[in-house]
């Protein structure tokens, strides 16, 4: 067939004429605006028709059957769609198509900011996500092996660990801080440096045991027992 392409990456465009947008509106994936709906938009606005949802959607209020009630409603619908299109696109490579949705339904619109910020927000706070994923996907954008975001969710992540694998609500600090240093490959008084910040932000617990250790819980998980020991 003589010359190819050979297509590294793609990105899928919105469709830009007016005969796209029609049909692309006309097949009700914007919720509010039906056939019927969608030539009269168009109509009206050509091929600025997706500009004009996206940047100004009070304008829709011009056209027939269209009520303020219903442009939220269509504003919402496309804005949605426009956040996700825009999650999954910036984790590609990073995130399965299925995770970037969990995000994006979990953050909204502000999902690439917030992970961005801390990628390790994904096993903190999304259920079948690990720390090992995070992590990863943390290395890829740069996040330093020395970063506060990046030990205090491994310190959770071995607290989580000891309370699945081995039973235990906790684990000495002496052990806390020796596993994490082994295990993220940071140095102990990087470790200790954020432990603090956690007790004192209230997300670990640590007390005196009997034989004089201290112990160090997740918040959670020393209320569960507390509860469960009243």
């Amino acid at each position: 067939y003589g010359r190819q392409f050979s297509v590294e990456s793609y990105k899928r465009e919105l469709p830009a004429t007016t005969d796209a947008i029609l049909s692309y509106l006309s097949s009700g994936v914007i919720k509010g605006i039906g056939p019927v709906t969608a030539k009269r938009i168009v109509d009206r606005y050509g091929e600025d028709t997706l500009k004009v949802i996206e940047e100004h959607p009070d304008y829709l209020v011009d056209i027939k059957g269209i009520s303020p009630k219903r442009v939220k409603e269509i504003s919402e619908s496309f804005n949605n769609q426009y956040g996700m299109r825009q999650v999954m696109l910036y984790f590609e490579g990073m995130l399965s198509p299925r995770l970037s949705l969990k995000a994006f339904k979990k953050w909204g619109n502000a999902a690439v900011d917030v992970l961005r910020n801390n990628p390790y927000l994904l096993c903190e706070e999304l259920e079948g996500i690990g720390f090992e994923k995070a992590d990863a996907m943390a290395r890829k954008m740069g996040v330093p092996n020395d970063s506060q975001e990046r030990i205090a969710s491994g310190i959770k992540y071995l607290l989580s660990l000891e309370l699945s694998r081995n039973g235990h609500c906790y684990i000495s600090l002496e052990s806390l801080l020796s596993k994490t240093s082994t295990v993220l490959s940071v140095s102990l008084p990087d470790v200790e440096e954020v432990v603090a910040i956690l007790s004192q932000g209230g997300e670990l617990v640590a007390v005196k045991g009997a034989d004089g250790d201290i112990q160090v819980y997740l918040e959670k998980v020393y209320r569960t027992e507390r509860f469960c020991a009243e």
